[in-house]
């Protein structure tokens, strides 16, 4: 069954992940084990992109880099198995309902793969199409080989010709690498792997929810149950976006290792993780990296300013993490650094009749309702009905724009974020950039329900405190 195989895949790489929380972490908590799927995706995607410069192709070295990872964190696992016998129960019990919600949330969203197995393309857009040819070029191809000029002259080998995507135009490939890897463990041409690895990175999104709110107990479970609902979240797996919902998981995890070195660890060993995050962002998804630096730096501004933090030791801590990205993206710096100025000149912030035709949603009264769900994408109706959604739609921005003032008070890293989007939400919306702003709400709905579920779980309801009694919360600084 492909939906048992993706949820093995996931554990996978939590598996990988997790024993490298056990190298950066004194203690573990079951925040480390929400960490872990997008830290092992960050990992897999440094060795795939590692291997592919040096002229190896995935279908050479997928299961090699599978088994030498699944090795070398099982040696880590034998090595600090003392640290793992100190886990405490009630943690135990925290990360088993965690990893339970995100099996959940994969079903909810993914449940035609039941029923259609690899046959399941869902929208089958023109993204997962780039996507696969992508991913079947890596599969047979090293990264800077060149294709045969007379078979890319007569078309017989398409996915060839993404070589000048991939290599002149230095587009990102993390996601073709990691669709390639999965079809080759899969034993599946990508077409039929897609939606698997939609499923599992969409795990990996629940988790990473739940590892950036830092309360444990009644708030993480609020927002990872909430997260598995969410209309755009769904859609976003639904319409095969690929790179964001691997972008979304990867800045969810980078922003909660951010938040626990700069305030509850600060160990340099926590740094060096937070980097092998970032690398596995800028490989992936780099134009999400705006959102991370800067909430990180409206965090770290809180932080300074009543002199929690120490500015040397954050100073040192920062050139730690960007010292290790630097490190592992080797070469492929200047790529994304060429991708990063290209992006930021294409996506300009002028309306056009193209750009407003196609994604007007945002753009109009409605906008407010499609952000939090209260109607669907496109909807549209005449007099009191849509009255009244307008309403509900600017009620709920209302109180998610008082939370968010509330979550920056309190010093949470879930509405730094948010408040990065909001504030390039307005000049998107000034300008009429109906494209920016439907990705911008996709992105926004993990730091909304973070910010959101961290204000219900602090409202005390009754309810609440017996989830609290019965999931625990941390009590001492680690993850």
């Amino acid at each position: 069954m492909l939906l048992a195989a993706s949820v093995l895949a996931l554990a996978w790489l939590l598996f990988v992940g997790f024993a490298a929380c056990i190298l950066c972490f004194n203690r573990l908590t079951a925040r480390a084990f929400l960490l872990a799927p997008a830290i092992g995706t960050a990992i897999c995607l440094i060795a795939l992109l590692t291997a592919s410069r040096l002229d190896f192709t995935i279908r050479q070295t997928a299961w090699p880099i599978a088994i030498a990872l699944t090795i070398a964190s099982g040696l880590i696992f034998y090595l600090r198995r003392r640290q793992l016998l100190e886990i405490e129960r009630t943690e135990i019990v925290n990360a088993a309902v965690g990893c339970g919600i995100c099996v959940a949330a994969m079903v909810i969203s993914g449940w035609p793969i039941l029923l259609y197995g690899p046959n399941w393309i869902s929208f089958g857009n023109d993204d997962m199409v780039n996507y696969c040819l992508g991913a079947m070029r890596l599969l047979d191809h090293y990264y800077y080989q060149v294709p045969n000029p007379t078979d890319f002259a007569q078309g017989r080998d398409l996915p060839t010709s993404y070589f000048f995507l991939h290599v002149m135009n230095r587009e990102r490939i993390g996601a073709e690498l990691l669709l390639a890897f999965v079809s080759k463990i899969f034993g599946l041409i990508p077409f039929s792997a897609f939606m698997s690895l939609m499923l599992i990175l969409h795990g990996s999104v629940i988790a990473g929810i739940g590892a950036i709110v830092p309360r444990a107990g009644g708030a993480r479970i609020i927002a990872m149950v909430a997260m598995s609902f969410s209309a755009l979240e769904s859609l976003g797996v639904e319409y095969q976006l690929l790179g964001q919902e691997m972008g979304i998981s990867l800045l969810l995890v980078s922003a909660a290792l951010l938040a626990i070195q700069f305030t509850e660890d600060r160990h340099l060993r926590v740094a060096a993780l937070t980097g092998i995050v970032v690398t596995g962002i800028l490989i992936g998804y780099p134009e999400i990296m705006l959102f991370l630096v800067a909430g990180a730096a409206f965090f770290l501004a809180r932080l300074l300013i009543r002199r929690v933090a120490n500015l040397r030791s954050v100073a040192l801590q920062t050139a730690v993490t960007s010292a290790v990205a630097l490190v592992l993206l080797n070469g492929q710096i200047t790529q994304v650094i060429v991708l990063l100025l290209e992006r930021s000149q294409s996506t300009k912030l002028t309306s056009s009749a193209v750009n407003i035709g196609l994604f007007p949603y945002y753009l109009l009264p409605s906008g407010a309702a499609n952000l939090f769900g209260v109607v669907p994408v496109g909807f549209f109706s005449e007099g009191l009905i849509m009255s009244l959604v307008v309403g509900l739609g600017f009620l709920a921005l209302i109180v998610i724009l008082l939370l968010l003032v509330d979550g920056i008070r309190r010093g949470e890293m879930s509405a730094s974020i948010l408040l990065a989007m909001v504030l390039l939400a307005i000049p998107l919306y000034h300008s009429q950039a109906g494209f920016p702003l439907y990705k911008l709400a996709m992105y926004a709905q993990a730091p909304i329900i973070a910010t959101w579920a961290c204000a219900v779980a602090g409202m005390r309801l009754p309810f609440l405190r017996r989830a609290s009694q019965r999931v625990a919360p941390a009590r001492t600084a680690t993850a």
